[in-house]
This record gives C-alpha cells, sequence and structure tokens, in this order.
C-alpha cells in the first residue's frame, strides 16, 4: 500500500495493460458475466439484491 493509504501499483501504464491483454488472450480467458436485456433491468437488480449474482451483471442495449 502507498503512503497515505492508497492502494495500487505505481507505474503501471499501457505497457503493463498490454501485457495482461495478451496474456488473457494466449490461455482464452474470457470474463464471466449474467447478461440482461435492458428491459429486465429490474429483474436484474432484484437477482443482484438478492445475493444470488455469482458474477458481474451485464445490461445491454439489443
Amino acid at each position: 500500500m502507498r503512503a497515505g493509504g492508497e492502494a495500487g501499483a505505481e507505474g503501471e501504464g499501457p505497457g503493463k495493460i498490454l501485457n495482461v491483454e495478451w496474456r488473457w488472450s494466449m490461455h482464452q480467458i474470457r470474463p464471466q458475466v449474467e447478461m440482461y436485456p435492458m428491459s429486465k433491468i429490474n429483474d436484474a437488480f432484484d437477482h443482484l439484491k438478492s445475493g444470488k449474482a455469482r458474477y458481474r451483471i451485464v445490461l445491454s442495449n439489443v
């Protein structure tokens, strides 16, 4: 932890991000998400509030 209580690493720039993205692509790592259409936004919030969401909830406009 940095002085002042802020978490994070100094010196992380575009090169670090590209390195991480390269590793994801090489190992076929994909994010785990639960998709909901925007028309079901209330269902998505209910699912989140109930504690049943296992992954990130993503709302889509399509």
